[in-house]
């Protein structure tokens, strides 16, 4: 462990530094680098994301990251410029060093003179009390919801160990299908969903077709779709111990809100991909919330997600509210 913290530096990451970041996040996480170096470039390769770094002067390498991605959420009319963290971590021989609270400190005082509205991210446990340190705000009401298509096949015991394992992060092994769909089709369905999300006073993420199509650009997130009825389900496959077959459903843009209608989209889905269990993460806000209780998805054992924020100025109003805006799991960057 290195005890020199005079000899770092945190600086803004100049975008041709990429492929740098890319081996600290291999480093500290593992992976295939061509995979990690895709899903850096997806996250940060554009004008307005912000990766702010600690570099070891004498060496210059990168040792340290707080990312952010760029991700305006709109509240009816008003657009809230905000930003979900992403990326972050410390080389393993510079930790205990104060790396992580200097970069999270900088990067609010850089939010504050960019006049950032707010921040959000999903964290890990031990990460929680940190965050609050720093003024972050958990809300209630992000949920894991599961659908076991087939429960007789599968031993109560065994499921409730399996369930235990799965996290947000997935690791990605396979190509993400190509996204053809026609634009009437796919503007069509934006707008519908769009509307149904002004209807309420809580934030969401909006979508045109051109940031929709980047949020399904990256090559090996493994993301798979399904059109049916003129309504599309964004999804992915993951496993449990490597013995169970997960459906992990992103969100279903529908043609018209009829429940029958979602559940006719459920049934295709597991016909099409014969999971072990269907999984999503979403609040309790969403428009579609409702429609996945009505079709047979449950709460499981730890309800609530770490879904935190934080409101860059508190003369600002707090237009984030009490809990958890309508927020599904492909609106979160590791889906």
């Amino acid at each position: 462990m290195k005890d020199n913290k005079s000899s770092l530096e945190i600086v803004t990451l100049k975008r041709e530094e990429l492929p740098k970041l890319a081996e600290l996040f291999c480093l500290v996480w593992g992976g295939d680098y061509n995979q990690v170096y895709s899903k850096t470039k997806w996250a940060f390769d554009d004008e307005k994301s912000i990766v702010l770094i600690a570099k070891d002067k004498n060496t210059g390498e990168i040792v340290g990251a707080r990312g952010a991605i760029y991700w305006p959420l709109q509240c009816k009319d008003q657009i809230l410029e905000t930003y979900q963290f992403h990326g972050t971590c410390v080389h393993p021989d510079y930790r205990r060093m104060g790396i992580f609270s200097s970069l999270n400190k900088s990067f609010l005082e850089l939010a504050k003179e960019l006049n950032i509205y707010g921040i959000f991210n999903v964290s890990v446990e031990a990460s929680m009390k940190g965050y609050q340190k720093l003024g972050w705000s958990y809300l209630p009401g992000f949920e894991r919801l599961i659908k076991l298509p087939n429960p007789l096949q599968i031993a109560t015991r065994t499921v409730k160990a399996s369930f235990k394992k799965v996290e947000i992060q997935n690791n990605n092994q396979v190509k993400s299908d190509d996204f053809n769909i026609d634009d009437n089709v796919l503007e069509n369905l934006l707008g519908k969903r769009n509307n149904a999300y002004m209807r309420s006073s809580l934030p969401f993420s909006f979508y045109d077709k051109q940031r929709f199509i980047k949020r399904l650009s990256e090559d090996y997130a493994g993301y798979k779709y399904m059109l049916e009825e003129d309504s599309l389900a964004i999804y992915k496959i993951t496993t449990i111990k490597q013995s169970y077959k997960g459906l992990l459903i992103g969100d279903i843009l529908l043609n018209n809100s009829d429940p029958a209608l979602f559940k006719k989209i459920i049934k295709k889905l597991i016909e099409r991909e014969k999971p072990d269990f269907v999984l999503t993460y979403i609040s309790s806000e969403h428009p579609n919330y409702k429609h996945f209780k009505k079709s047979g998805f449950f709460s499981t054992f730890k309800k609530d997600m770490n879904f935190g924020s934080r409101i860059i100025d508190p003369k600002n109003k707090d237009l984030f509210g009490e809990t958890v805006w309508q927020t599904s799991i492909f609106d979160i960057d590791t889906f």
